[in-house]
C-alpha cells in the first residue's frame, strides 16, 4: 500500500448515453463496493477493506460518489475529467476515480496519480491498484 493514514477519493460515475443502461441505484452500488459489499460468503469485498487490510491497517479512505456525468463518447479516457483536479484538490479530495458501465478490462491510471478508472465489472483488486 502506498499510503498511511486517510485519504478522500471523489468518485464520479460517468455514463455513456447512447451506450449505457443507467441503473436507477448505481450511486448506492458504488459506495456499497466502496464501504460494505458482502459477497456470498458474508465477507466483506469492499474497497475499503481491501485497502484496510492490504495495508495492515495504516490506510484507509473516505470515498464521496459525485453526481454522474454524460459523456457522449465511446472510449472515455482516464483522464476525461482532468479539468476538475484543481477544484477537486481545492475541496481536499486526495484522487478521483471515473466508474463506468462497461465490461472489465477497462482499468487503468494516469502518472502522477490523481485519476483512475475502471468498470462496475471490475473486482476489487483493480479498483484499489488502477
Amino acid at each position: 500500500m502506498s499510503w498511511i493514514g486517510k485519504k478522500t477519493v471523489a468518485f464520479f460515475p460517468v455514463v455513456r448515453p447512447r451506450m449505457d443502461a443507467l441503473p436507477p441505484d448505481w450511486a448506492a452500488q458504488i459506495e456499497r463496493r466502496v464501504y460494505f459489499d458482502p459477497d456470498s460468503k458474508g465477507a466483506d469485498v469492499s474497497l475499503r477493506t481491501y485497502i484496510h487490510t492490504t495495508s495492515y491497517g495504516r490506510a484507509d479512505l473516505e470515498g464521496v460518489v459525485l453526481p454522474i456525468v454524460e459523456k457522449d463518447q465511446i472510449d472515455v479516457r482516464v483522464d476525461a475529467l482532468s479539468d476538475r483536479t484543481d477544484s477537486l484538490r481545492d475541496q481536499g479530495f486526495d484522487a478521483a476515480a471515473i466508474v463506468m458501465l462497461g465490461g472489465p478490462g477497462a482499468g487503468s491510471a494516469d502518472c502522477p496519480g490523481f485519476w483512475a478508472r475502471f468498470v462496475m465489472l471490475e473486482k476489487v483488486g483493480v479498483w484499489a491498484w488502477s
